[in-house]
């Protein structure tokens, strides 16, 4: 490029992203392209432009800047550099609730990628398509992905993709009934991208880790956790996903004023950023929340609408959130009515492998008194196979259906639904 302002800036940018100062650098960035008249160099700092921004936690302005550097990498001949940024694009689309072309993304990016032999770029398409696989309540695919990634990253010497899908293959084996393995491996992905000052996968990993806590109920374990944020946080400000982990935790201990305050905080920070995946997420939770907190008939309309649901993840967060509000607000016979058509519909298998939904399907049959019927007709109990998280087969023996016959057996589930009739005020647990 020769000497002028365009090196002294890239040398400014590249020192402000080593510090997370992801904003400061997007600012060089765009400095710098003011002077840019050669087109390889335009291509690369559109696509370091948004690569600040995703950094920067602003998905729609990032994909803004992949759909025009990365055309141009490819005009140049530039290939694995593009599918390096492709990657990043696909996650964009994702956050922005377009996971259909987030796949298009990364099958193009591994396509071109695996051509060129094993690598780091490779070994992360490996690993998006392992996140792609889990969201779908596809656990073989998401585990035989991982997998994969780590093969590659083992061969090509690439220890940030072998951590990164490491915390993969734990969400699948949690998800396949192997807890205790999927936790370690969760764990020590954070654990070793802290090390080594990965900070994006340290943050992936910690927030899998407390979510898949939560569902398992042990929320009292993640309640530990929560400290990890402190040293992950972007220029000291928190990501959406940060309160929304938090505030969950809160609501399974019981707590669901003080979850709805850490939900509204995160659904702003997810509105700012335009990351309408989170921003669904976040909406559902402070459904649930607000149904918690006595304000029954005022959930539905924070929950994310059938028609917005866009992988088979937010069928389970539906299905769940709906089930437990609809007797909240007297509908107890619409909840069993939803867990009927979940457990015998045409998507049975995967909604039925969901631990939330198999949770909150039990619940249903709990209130509404049909957990013997349901029994009965199944021929079978339903496949519950959570260890330590609901006893549904002794449930099942019992002579009687009321849902006080379950407390005794549902572990931390017990501490999230009573608190609102024994505790006037969300004071945290002692000790």
């Amino acid at each position: 490029m020769g000497p002028g302002p365009i090196p002294a800036g890239l040398k400014a940018a590249e020192e402000a992203e080593r510090g997370q100062g992801y904003l400061e650098a997007a600012e060089v960035y765009e400095r710098i392209l003011g002077h840019v008249t050669d087109p390889l160099v335009r291509a690369q700092i559109l696509c370091r432009l948004g690569n600040a921004h995703y950094q920067a936690v602003d998905p729609a302005r990032a994909q803004r800047y992949f759909e025009q550097g990365i055309p141009l990498l490819e005009a140049e001949g530039r290939h694995r550099e593009a599918g390096r940024y492709r990657m990043l694009l696909g996650r964009c689309y994702w956050e922005r609730s377009r996971p259909d072309a987030a796949r298009e993304e990364y099958e193009h990016a591994r396509v071109t990628l695996e051509a060129e032999g094993p690598s780091e770029d490779l070994a992360n398409a490996y690993v998006r398509l392992a996140g792609l696989h889990m969201f779908e309540c596809e656990y073989e695919e998401c585990k035989a992905m991982a997998q994969r990634a780590i093969e590659v990253a083992h061969t090509a010497h690439a220890d940030a993709a072998r951590i990164w899908a490491a915390g993969f293959l734990g969400g699948g084996l949690m998800a396949l009934g192997q807890p205790e393995e999927g936790l370690a491996l969760i764990d020590a992905s954070h654990r070793d991208a802290m090390a080594q000052g990965l900070h994006w996968i340290a943050r992936n990993a910690l927030h899998n880790g407390i979510v898949m806590r939560c569902t398992n109920l042990r929320a009292k374990d993640a309640l530990g956790r929560i400290g990890l944020y402190e040293e992950l946080r972007i220029g000291g400000r928190p990501t959406p996903l940060e309160p929304f982990a938090v505030g969950s935790i809160w609501f399974f201990l019981g707590y669901p004023d003080k979850a709805r305050v850490l939900h509204e905080q995160a659904a702003v920070l997810a509105r700012e950023g335009e990351s309408s995946t989170a921003e669904g997420w976040i909406r559902q939770a402070l459904a649930d929340n607000i149904s918690a907190l006595g304000r029954s008939q005022e959930a539905p309309a924070m929950m994310r609408r059938p028609e917005e649901k866009r992988e088979l993840q937010d069928d389970v967060r539906y299905i769940q959130s709906f089930i437990r509000i609809a007797p909240d607000a007297g509908e107890v016979d619409q909840a069993v009515a939803q867990a009927e058509r979940t457990f015998v519909g045409e998507r049975r298998g995967a909604l039925q492998d969901a631990r939330p939904v198999l949770d909150a399907g039990v619940e249903a049959w709990l209130r509404g008194g049909r957990v013997a019927r349901r029994a009965a007709r199944l021929g079978r109990p339903p496949p519950f196979r959570a260890r330590g998280w609901l006893a549904l087969p002794s449930v099942l023996r019992s002579s009687s259906s009321r849902v006080g016959c379950a407390w005794p057996l549902m572990g931390d589930r017990a501490t999230r639904r009573r608190p609102r009739r024994r505790r006037r005020a969300n004071r945290p647990p002692r000790g």
